[in-house]
């Protein structure tokens, strides 16, 4: 089971980053619904989206392998999206 383990670790493996997100108030209306965001204002909601998608954003130039994909891109053509990532 080590060994298997090891291999699957060599110096020839390629991390890939598949960031997902999606439209600033569509992402706060559903945060809205769950029970520990209830009573929370939306602006405050769609500032935490700010912050969140600034720091994703600023990881972007660090790593080499990343596909940023937006809910709204995937949900028109999931399987295309799916294929692309699966041939990547």
């Amino acid at each position: 089971s080590s060994s298997s383990s090891s291999s699957s670790s060599s110096s020839s493996s390629v991390v890939k980053f598949v960031m997902t997100t999606r439209h600033p108030i569509a992402n706060a209306l559903a945060h809205m619904k769950w029970r520990f965001c209830r009573g929370m204002k939306l602006n405050r909601l769609v500032d935490n989206w700010v912050h969140v998608n600034e720091y994703m954003r600023s990881d972007l130039p660090h790593l080499t392998h990343v596909k940023v994909i937006t809910l709204e891109e995937f949900t028109q053509d999931p399987d295309r999206f799916l294929d692309e990532v699966y041939r990547w």
